[in-house]
């Protein structure tokens, strides 16, 4: 299993097409910015333009989601089963961009689950969805509340930001 130490998380799953990799580039998750912007400008409509370091979305916002579940040791390998097993139909759903599991580095219990969607009526049809139910009964097996985060995002931005930061203080 891959180790992201961007993110400071192991990865579970793979991406398997340039499609998958759309929205870990969108994250910054690689080195080479170059290619970041150029398969950014490849987005779907709902995503205004793209210019050096940013992503202005249009129509809407963006939603991420993320949810952290502690586990006891001897069920985190169960756990993990059954939420990988939801990355795939909840990816399938309209508007999902990805949904990806990750095991943060700094405690082995907990499981992370993280969705990025491309607009807040697909985010609210998928928390009315199966999937989503299932998701639910899969935070009550923690050993304690889970953590439930989500982010609105009407900018992406890139190196670009750190570029403009850097030149403005000197």
């Amino acid at each position: 299993m891959p180790i992201d130490t961007r993110r400071n998380c192991l990865l579970y799953g793979v991406a398997t097409s340039d499609n998958d990799l759309k929205p870990a580039l969108i994250a910054g998750l690689t080195p080479d910015v170059s290619s970041d912007f150029e398969l950014m400008r490849q987005l779907p409509v709902n995503f205004l333009h793209v210019e050096e370091g940013s992503v202005i979305l249009a129509g809407g916002i963006a939603i991420i989601e993320v949810v952290d579940i502690k586990t006891f040791p001897e069920k985190r390998e169960e756990l993990r089963l059954a939420l990988s097993s939801l990355s795939g139909p909840t990816e399938a759903e309209p508007g999902c961009i990805s949904c990806q599991l990750y095991q943060p580095l700094a405690d082995p219990n907990v499981l992370r689950v993280e969705s990025h969607w491309k607009t807040q009526s697909d985010f609210y049809r998928h928390l009315r969805s199966d999937a989503y139910k299932k998701l639910l009964v899969l935070m009550e097996l923690g050993c304690e509340p889970p953590t439930v985060e989500f982010y609105t995002v009407s900018e992406l931005r890139g190196l670009g930001l750190v570029k403009a930061a850097r030149e403005l203080a000197e």
